[in-house]
């Protein structure tokens, strides 16, 4: 099975953490005041790093579905009250088209793949 979830992405199941001094291409002025913390960029720059956002924190090829998920996992690592709001700003998404997203991705066979891999980059 772990095959088939690093086919996917095409990457290491898990990355090393890069120490972060300066975000990439990321312009910190444009993002919501909860996502400039230490913790919030590493978390986002290992995300970037394996592919799921690019340089500038944004999904790269994520279904709604990936994406609602993967909003709901930033926002509990980081301890973010309004989840939806907050990574909807950050990805000029409709808030509740990420909540529906993530309903839908817990019921979806070709999401927990997704999952999986996510669960394995987070650890």
């Amino acid at each position: 099975m772990d095959a088939d979830i690093d086919e996917i992405f095409d990457t290491s199941p898990v990355p090393q953490i890069k120490e972060i001094e300066n975000t990439n291409n990321i312009n910190l002025d444009s993002i919501p005041e909860v996502l400039k913390t230490p913790e919030a960029k590493q978390l986002m720059q290992k995300l970037s790093d394996v592919g799921l956002l690019d340089s500038n924190w944004q999904p790269l090829d994520l279904s709604i579905a990936e994406q609602g998920y993967l909003a709901g996992e930033i926002s509990s690592r980081l301890r973010i009250e309004s989840k939806w709001k907050v990574l909807g700003m950050l990805w000029n998404k409709n808030p509740e088209t990420l909540r529906q997203g993530n309903y839908q991705a817990v019921k979806q066979v070709k999401t927990s793949l997704f999952i999986d891999k996510l669960k394995i980059i987070l650890r």
